[in-house]
């Protein structure tokens, strides 16, 4: 893979695989999941523009730019992705509730046993809306390191005390 465009068409074709044409449009927006095969398809006729990447990401939850990024086959990001000051722009888009079966359940579970942890360290229980909410942003923050998710969770445990 070189160009952003393949780039982008190979980590989208990945995550049709993993959780399905249908469920990614509707949590997107879009009426029928034509749209996304056209992008994904061996003859695919439709480039996954710089728009349609972002709205993809905000629907999945995924970080800024994570369709930018060449990824392994499990997913991870290889090498380093520059990404142009210029082309980082606020998101006007709705937020939309995701199906929990858009997140990886073990990536789930590694997120709420993290800020598990880091109650344990403040000795103090968050209540429910508040942990979803700390489990939430850690599960955003994917491709950050154990230590920096773990880092994050202690702080914003401490910060809703």
């Amino acid at each position: 893979m070189s160009d952003l465009y393949s780039i982008r068409r190979e980590n989208l074709r990945a995550l049709i695989t993993k959780h399905g044409n249908g469920e990614i449009a509707a949590a997107a927006g879009y009426p029928t999941p034509s749209y996304l095969s056209q992008m994904v398809g061996t003859k695919s006729n439709r480039g996954v523009t710089e728009k349609t990447a972002r709205r993809i990401e905000e629907a999945l939850r995924l970080p800024v730019h994570w369709l930018d990024q060449e990824r392994d086959a499990f997913g991870k990001p290889v090498g380093k992705t520059i990404i142009p000051t210029s082309l980082v722009v606020e998101s006007t888009l709705p937020v939309k509730k995701v199906p929990l079966s858009i997140v990886d359940p073990e990536h789930f579970a590694d997120c709420a046993y993290i800020v598990c942890a880091a109650m344990t360290k403040y000795n103090t229980k968050l209540p429910k809306d508040k942990f979803a909410k700390v489990v939430g942003m850690l599960i955003n923050s994917a491709d950050q390191s154990d230590s920096a998710q773990q880092n994050l969770a202690e702080t914003l445990v401490s910060l809703s005390m």
